[in-house]
This record gives C-alpha cells, structure tokens and sequence, in this order.
C-alpha cells in the first residue's frame, strides 16, 4: 500500500502553534459561554410556595410567580396539574410566557390523609415544584393530643405541708437524708395527702419512693442530689429496662401502683451522673445482657 504525501497539507513547527493557540481561543470562548449561560439561568429560577395541612380532594391554587430576565417568548409546560397566566384560565396544556409574566400553579390534593402531589412547571429548561400535603388524619398521631389533653385530670392534694428539715433532713449536700424524705412522705401519706416540701438547699438521698396522695414540692433553690453509691437503690424493686420488665435497681424517684402523685416546683433534680460513677457501673453489666 503507498501514500501519496502530495494529497495531504504540508505541516510546520509555525502551522502546529497557529493550531494550538486557535483550539485555546476556542476553548477560552466556550468557557466563557458556559458561565454566562450558567449564569443566565440562575436569574430566571422561579419558586412556588408549597402549601401545607389542606383539605382533601381539594382545588389548591399556588400564589402568583413573577417570570422575570427572559427575552420574547418561553414556552411553559406543567406536568400533574394545571398553570394559569396573568390571572386567565388553568390549562395543563404547552404555551408561552413572556417577561414579567405572573403564574400560577394548581393542583388537586390527595384523598388520603398526609399525603403530597407535586405539580411540576417547565420553562424552558427551567423547572419549579409546586407541593400541597394534606391534613394529618385526626384520629392517629399527634392530631390526638388534644384528645388525650381533655382526659388527663391534673392531680389534687389536700392543704397539707410536710418540711423534711422536720424530719431529720440537712441541706449541706453531705449529711444522708433518705431517711428523711422517707419519714415525710409515709407521714404524708398516712394523714391523708398534702405535699413534702424540699426547701433551700442541697440534699444528698438515695432512692425517693412515692406514696399515693404525695406532692414531692422542690423549692426554687433547692438541689435534690442522688447518691453514686449503688447500694443506695436496694433492695430491687419492679419496673422495666429498655422495655424489658424485671427487678433492678430503683429508679431515684420511683412509685409502683400509687395514684394521685407529683413532682412540682422549680428547683434541681441532680443524678450526679458521669463517667466515674455512671458509665462503668453500667458497663459492669453487659455479660448479663448478653447472657439474656
């Protein structure tokens, strides 16, 4: 097979440069289109406002949108519902807008109960959502609260006031004062009900257990501080971990089967929990857990 150089263009080290610096104009022109056009088309992104907790099988309609930095006519197309121009009728069929235009969007909402349609407008190339969901379904969810609200009777305790310095309590966060709130409350309870009041202070306890009838009250500047000690929620009593009934250590404040109880005022319930006296403790069990 022979080629015949004579048929093709005689190249030079000069032709190769001219090449070069004509494909590097080109590529800083395009460059240079490409962020404009980029830039073009972010001045025209149109937004709806979606519209939330409508009724079902509705007719929504979406507020007016201003179409704005386009030159002569675009054309429009929707797709799952209808638009409107300039206030005229709803179509879901192609047309044109011009700039300064206003448009709108609608859609029929679902049947079901926290359901979303989304109607999807195109003008040219550019695209913006408009979004309905309905109503939560009043008889599940947080549309209950309410209802549950109504059948929730606040606790009432009989005009009865039971200090725990009374009964042996001291306020320095050193002295023991499980007895002491122990002693309250059982008196408490056994005269009929009333509250326990935690005045100004620090009080070091462990396990508190309510009784019927018993409003634990802590004053504004009073600290209810746990013990770390363990040993200081025996014996077990019945109640639940992660969901799991079984005996186990108290809870700090616990009651089992009593009624009419509260805790109220605003001062501090201090766990004292951290990572020497917490997070090991806790670890201590996990062969049991895993043994489960």
């Amino acid at each position: 097979m022979r080629i015949n150089l004579e048929n093709y263009p005689k190249f030079s080290v000069r032709n190769c440069m001219e090449y070069k610096l004509l494909i590097r104009f080109l590529m800083f022109w395009l460059t240079l289109f490409a962020f404009f056009k980029s830039d073009w088309a972010l001045t025209q992104t149109f937004d709806f406002i979606d519209q939330f907790d409508v009724s079902r099988n509705s007719l929504i309609i979406s507020k007016a949108v201003a179409i704005t930095s386009i030159s002569g006519s675009s054309k429009v197309t929707i797709i799952n519902g209808e638009y409107s121009i300039n206030g005229g009728d709803f179509t879901s069929e192609p047309g044109t807008v011009t700039n300064l235009d206003q448009i709108r969007a609608s859609v029929i909402s679902s049947s079901n109960y926290g359901s979303v349609v989304t109607a999807q407008v195109n003008i040219d190339g550019r695209n913006a959502s408009f979004s309905v969901r309905t109503e939560d379904d009043p008889n599940i969810g947080w549309a209950l609260v309410p209802t549950i609200l109504s059948r929730i009777n606040p606790p009432v305790f009989p005009d009865r006031d039971f200090n725990i310095i009374n009964f042996g309590a001291v306020g320095n966060g050193l002295v023991d004062c499980t007895k002491a709130f122990n002693k309250a409350i059982d008196s408490c309870r056994n005269a009929g009900g009333g509250r326990v009041i935690v005045p100004d202070g620090t009080y070091l306890t462990g396990a508190i257990h309510l009784k019927s009838n018993v409003n634990l009250y802590i004053s504004k500047n009073a600290v209810v501080k746990f013990s770390q000690e363990p040993v200081d929620y025996l014996p077990v009593v019945f109640t639940r971990f992660e969901g799991t009934e079984c005996y186990n250590y108290s809870p700090p404040i616990y009651a089992f089967e009593q009624k009419n109880i509260a805790i109220t005022g605003s001062g501090t319930l201090d766990g004292q929990g951290d990572n020497e006296h917490w997070w090991p403790w806790k670890s201590t069990g996990s062969a049991d857990v895993s043994q489960l």
